[in-house]
């Protein structure tokens, strides 16, 4: 079993970037070709179980776990992961964030075990949350009186975008998959422009990131400085 499991690994591994999608300049592979390569290596011999952890009116979290069958041992659990979903936090989960929150914590547990096609904290529905964000109201006039002057509407405090809860998100996963300061580093100064935006829409969501960033860096550093020495 754990060749056929080696097989679906390498077969998700060879998936061309050209079948993939595209994202920040990294690209990540579906959850439905991996899931596909699992079945299709492992068979009925392999097992992708979910568990509704919480799916309240505000959001909703569920557990997938992937196992394998060994003649000697039974089922054995090989991975496991979570996803959490909010149901007010752009387009996709107004409608179907159960779905959506399955679909991500399969995908995240099978990543787990090696079927990751090359990047972990990412899915084909986090990438598409992002990219098809509601767009802002317009904001409508208020009727004047004829006698008075024209008044100019009140400004509205902006409040941060759907997408960036979700950005936010990813941001927070894929910190703690970089092995080194440096390449740390790098993913922060690629991420600029999304974390501009974020300090600049929603100050307070962008402190959070920011102290996790500091911690995971003064992490790396002693890590590294233990190795050195």
């Amino acid at each position: 079993m754990t060749d056929k499991l080696i097989s679906a690994i390498r077969e998700v591994m060879d998936i061309p970037d050209t079948d993939k999608v595209p994202l920040k300049g990294k690209f990540y592979t579906q959850v439905a070709q991996r899931v596909q390569s699992f079945r299709l290596n492992i068979g009925s011999e392999g097992r992708i179980r979910t568990e509704v952890i919480e799916n309240s009116d505000k959001k909703v979290v569920v557990e997938a776990t992937i196992s394998v069958w060994y003649k000697d041992a039974g089922w054995v659990e090989v991975a496991n992961d979570f996803a959490e979903e909010y149901r007010a936090q752009g387009p996709v989960n107004k409608t179907s964030a159960l779905e959506n929150c399955c679909t991500s914590a399969i995908g995240r547990a099978l990543s787990a075990c090696g079927l990751s096609g090359g990047e972990y904290a990412s899915s084909f529905e986090v990438d598409n949350a992002i990219n098809s964000k509601p767009s802002a109201p317009t904001p409508k006039p208020e009727p004047k009186a004829k006698a008075k002057a024209p008044e100019k509407p009140k400004a509205k405090e902006p409040e941060p975008e759907d997408d960036l809860g979700i950005v936010k998100k990813l941001l927070e996963e894929a910190m703690y998959i970089h092995p080194s300061l440096e390449e740390l580093r790098d993913f922060w100064s690629v991420n600029k422009k999304n974390l501009d935006r974020m300090q600049a829409e929603a100050p307070e969501m962008y402190a959070e990131v920011l102290e996790k960033f500091k911690t995971q860096a003064e992490e790396l550093g002693k890590l590294e400085e233990a190795n050195n020495g």
